[in-house]
Order: structure tokens, then sequence, then C-alpha cells
């Protein structure tokens, strides 16, 4: 999940984003319920966020440029597996996954460095995606005031 670790890394390094994706978070799934699919959609900041990185990561250059523009109502596609009769089928399907994992750890948890470290290290190597050289180390921390939510 190279695209989880690596949504979670730039929000995590970035208040603007981090407060943007809280607030549309607390806005359509609030802080008494979890993510379902029915919320998915509405996401439109997070699925931003992610489509970023996911273009970023996958033509192997570090995350650069705002998302803020690609929120509202640019229909902007980006087709790493194809298009047509011969795309992935899965594609759908994955990205679904991913969005749901994400909104799904955001929601529920605030995310933290280690004691004594100030910043992820962002050292990578290229390949087929971008990999981290170090693993991603986070400390989660409840997030919602109802701790029956987490059950």
């Amino acid at each position: 999940m190279i695209m989880v670790e690596w949504t979670i890394i730039e929000i995590m390094k970035n208040d603007s984003i981090k407060k943007m994706v809280q607030e549309e978070l607390f806005e359509i799934v609030g802080l008494n319920n979890i993510v379902e699919e029915s919320y998915l959609p509405k996401l439109e900041y997070l699925e931003a966020t992610i489509r970023k990185l996911c273009a970023c990561t996958l033509l192997g250059v570090s995350p650069c440029s705002r998302q803020e523009r690609l929120a509202h109502g640019n229909n902007l596609k980006f087709i790493p597996f194809g298009s047509g009769r011969r795309s992935c089928p899965r594609v759908p399907l994955a990205a679904k996954m991913q969005m749901y994992i994400l909104a799904s750890l955001l929601q529920s948890f605030n995310w933290s460095l280690l004691e004594g470290e100030e910043e992820h290290d962002l050292s990578h190597k290229n390949g087929i995606a971008l990999k981290k050289m170090k693993p991603f180390d986070a400390i989660p921390s409840q997030r919602l005031p109802n701790v029956n939510l987490y059950m």
C-alpha cells in the first residue's frame, strides 16, 4: 500500500493539507461516525490529494504541486493502467479501496511522528512506483470522541 503510506506522510508534513482533509471529514462524516462507502464520492479534497500523489508516485517524482485546484469540479483523471477496452478492470476497485482505507485511517486517528523525530525521511528509490528507503513510522492516536466506534 505504497499510496496509503505516501498520502499519510504528505498530509502529516503539510498542516494546511491536514487541516483541509480533517475539515472535509468532519463536515461529511462527522466525529460520531465512521467512514462508510456512501461518503467516498463526497470526499473531493481527499480524492484530489490521493490523485496528485498517485500520479507523482507512479511517475517517480516527489509530490509537488498543490491539489486544491483539482478538488472542485475539474474532472481530471490519471490513467496509469491504460484506457478503453484494454484497461485493467480492477482499477476502479483499487481506487475505491485506497480511498476507503485512507479516509478511515485519517477519520479515526491523529498521526504523529515518533518521539525525537522532527520529520519523515522522504528518501526513496525509483522503480515501478516510488518506494520509501526507510519504513513509514508514525503513531496513531484516537481522534473520535466515542471509543465504541473503534470496536
